[in-house]
């Protein structure tokens, strides 16, 4: 791949910010635009669920454009290559990393057992939060679990802002928003500790973002002929997503693209444009 420079400029409605990636924002008919027929493809488009795929190789179909210089992919199938990667060329900031993850399913009944073991640290401040047996709302603190993992990527510097925010509420409220963030806390280290693979999807995204910032080489090596990445489709911006999109359009030569829809772009957009701190990826162990 060819080195590029990777200062951001804005494209179609995307914010003109320092990002080291480009946003747009219901423009993801610019990816169909760049249509060419490659021999192996150098563009890898990136979609949340199936659904998005589709829509985009249809459109190619009807508009009569070549599909070769493309690979779709869901977030999860490019964790798992570049983790590959950095094992067979023993880069990144671990030995071996993860390749693998819990679905939902299995980490459903993983949460099941630890609630049933009633560990003091998981099931105390978990049940006076969503009450007893603790280990009849998994689902529920499933749910509460994901929503922690999106907003905060488990990073501690995330993390102790959102302690912050904990802080400076009242009475009743503050000490129920405690035991739940607590108890998720808890719960996601058991889970870890139990589980032979990585917890989520996510969590498997968080180690292939760590392995790209300590050694970009292994972008190159899974993917070596590609020089753009687009992903599109995409409503919520997750914490985890977000750093993958700062590390990969910060240090690799990939041309990074987010495609944002309309009705909730303009808010991510201005998001990412104001947003201050940025976390280092290496230190979200989990």
């Amino acid at each position: 791949m060819t080195e590029r420079d990777t200062t951001p400029t804005a494209r179609d409605d995307a914010a003109d910010t320092a990002l080291p990636f480009t946003v747009h924002v219901g423009e993801a008919d610019a990816i169909r635009r760049e249509a060419d027929r490659a021999r192996s493809p150098r563009h890898l488009v990136v979609t949340p669920v199936r659904l998005h795929r589709r829509n985009v190789q249809r459109r190619l179909r009807e508009d009569g454009k070549p599909r070769s210089g493309f690979e779709f992919l869901r977030l999860v199938d490019v964790a798992r290559r570049v983790n590959e990667a950095a094992t067979a060329i023993e880069a990144g900031p671990d030995e071996r990393p993860e390749t693998e993850s819990l679905d939902r399913l299995d980490r459903l009944a993983l949460t099941r057992r630890v609630l049933r073991e009633g560990s003091s640290g998981v099931a105390g401040p978990l049940g006076r939060t969503v009450g007893s047996p603790v280990a009849n709302h998994a689902e529920r603190i499933e749910r509460a679990r994901v929503g922690l993992e999106m907003v905060t990527a488990f990073h501690p510097g995330r993390l102790d802002a959102l302690e912050a925010a904990i802080d400076a509420l009242d009475g009743t409220a503050r000490a129920d928003a405690r035991d739940l963030v607590g108890g998720l806390l808890a719960l996601q280290r058991e889970l870890g500790d139990r589980s032979p693979v990585a917890v989520s999807d996510a969590a498997l995204l968080r180690v292939a973002t760590a392995t790209a910032a300590a050694a970009p080489e292994a972008i190159e090596t899974a993917y070596p002929d590609a020089d753009t990445l687009s992903v599109a489709g995409v409503s919520t911006l997750t914490a985890s997503l977000e750093d993958f999109l700062f590390v990969l359009g910060g240090e690799t030569s990939i041309d990074v693209h987010l495609y944002l829809r309309h009705g909730t772009g303009p808010q991510i957009g201005d998001q990412l444009a104001t947003a201050g701190e940025r976390f280092d990826p290496t230190e979200a162990r989990e």
